[in-house]
């Protein structure tokens, strides 16, 4: 094939790509047409894409999209769908909402206000490695410790902004953007190991700079602006009131426990994958629902709960995954952009490296203003994915920093599904929101580049 003619198709596929995003056409089937592109150029180039599966040229075509999708339904499509249907399990028995209420209990005790809202951020940002939505996050806050802070006197607008920028921040050890990462270039650190020894140090550090940045500006704006404290909000619920034991608090976290402890770094005897630590939390706290209820029917239904939330993930990012492979192992095929990297820079090393992570940072946390996290990771991670396995770097180099640095800006935008939720439950006008989690983000997405491209290298 051309490498000319193999820059302009690889082009060609990704300007339609980010068009359609950008016009908020569907992105799933603008990452199959745009894929159907290249397959059908390599196709004329090469023969068939598959090497004859079926005997036909244009009906290999399609099996080799068959193929892509076999492997991503069984693979990561199947982990995350166990994922979002464990939380949505834990929603139903409102073992999340007991969580928030116990932790509320001693922060409402404490008289410093700016400490009881960074812990709140602090455990919302946690809470995201049980529930991965943000709008699923700020409603459950909102419900629960939001009352709390209002209480100690931190304006609303305040309140609200800071929980917009904890619910941006994405992260964890069963995070389905690292999923997709993962599927789409190789790396030799399973997802639990990158988290302990990259990802918990860096956004850490990540958080700790921009809350700090945080604290200033909404002094800033709430002088500015005029901002008062108000106490009309309603009274926290009592955690009693939701009829549960105390310990089901802790179940919203036992696959993350489970993932962790049964790793190389714990257990390295036994691995437990993630698609596992939630099928068998699953069954344990299914089995201890109908031990503990007196209505046992009514425990036994509440268990298609959990398959409700599987065909939610499907329904809302399962698709684009699948597509966004299928789009990644195509440009992979027609070999493009790994040929213009190699035309602009012969000689690839180490400085290289960083230039193009960096870059494609910030490309990225603009990107996510404007479009959304799973199609800044779909597209990001397909492009650059395929760089670095040109260069021979691993996939963990490139997202400790893409993932961090791409994903914050979602605090930005306008049009996120969470800002929106808090901007009307709160009475807060979206763009208020935004203006004062602009510096804060910026913060975090230079702290995340310094941090894991400078600092702690490797």
């Amino acid at each position: 094939m051309s490498t000319t003619l193999n820059i302009v198709i690889s082009l060609v596929m990704l300007v339609f790509v980010f068009w359609a995003i950008f016009k908020k056409l569907n992105a799933i089937y603008a990452f199959m047409i745009a894929s159907l592109v290249g397959i059908i150029y390599y196709t004329i180039a090469n023969g068939s894409i598959t090497g004859g599966t079926t005997g036909s040229a244009f009906l290999d075509m399609f099996d080799y999209l068959k193929s892509i999708w076999s492997v991503q339904m069984a693979d990561q499509i199947l982990m995350l769908m166990s994922v979002m249907g464990y939380v949505a399990y834990m929603n139903h028995i409102k073992a999340t909402n007991l969580l928030c209420l116990l932790l509320g209990k001693p922060l409402k005790k404490m008289n410093k206000p700016y400490i009881v809202l960074f812990a709140t951020m602090v455990f919302t940002a946690i809470l995201k490695w049980a529930i991965q939505s943000n709008a699923g996050q700020a409603a459950l806050i909102i419900a629960t410790l939001f009352p709390i802070i209002l209480s100690l006197g931190i304006t609303k607008e305040t309140a609200t902004s800071a929980l917009v920028f904890a619910t941006a921040i994405i992260w964890g050890p069963g995070n389905g953007l690292t999923v997709m990462l993962w599927g789409m270039a190789p790396s030799e650190l399973p997802i639990a190991d990158y988290f302990a020894k990259y990802e918990l140090i860096n956004v850490a550090i990540c958080m700790a700079v921009s809350f700090t940045v945080f604290y200033f500006t909404s002094k800033y704006y709430d002088k500015k602006e005029g901002a008062q404290p108000v106490s009309e909000w309603d009274e926290v619920q009592d955690p009693k009131e939701l009829g549960i034991p105390y310990f089901y608090a802790a179940l919203p976290f036992l696959p993350v426990v489970l993932i962790l402890v049964f790793s190389s770094l714990v257990v390295k005897t036994i691995i437990i994958p993630i698609a596992t630590a939630n099928i068998l939390s699953y069954f344990f706290v299914s089995f201890l629902e109908l031990i503990r209820c007196k209505d046992k029917k009514a425990a036994f239904e509440s268990t298609a709960e959990f398959w409700k939330g599987c065909s939610d993930m499907m329904l809302i990012t399962g698709g684009l995954l699948v597509a966004a492979n299928v789009f990644s192992g195509v440009l992979s095929k027609v070999g493009g952009i790994a040929q213009l990297f190699s035309l602009a820079i012969p000689q690839a090393s180490s400085d290289n490296v960083v230039v193009v992570i960096i870059v494609g940072a910030a490309l990225a946390f603009v990107f996510t203003i404007v479009a959304n996290v799973v199609g800044m990771t779909s597209l990001f991670g397909a492009v650059l994915g395929n760089i670095m396995a040109s260069m021979g770097v691993s996939m963990h180099i490139l997202a400790k920093t893409l993932l961090p640095a791409g994903t914050i800006s979602a605090a930005l935008s306008p049009v996120g599904p969470g800002n929106l939720y808090l901007a009307k439950a709160t009475g807060i006008d979206v763009m208020t929101l935004v203006k004062r989690c602009i510096l804060p983000a910026v913060s975090y997405w230079i702290t995340a580049v310094i941090v894991t491209q400078f600092v702690l290298v490797g």
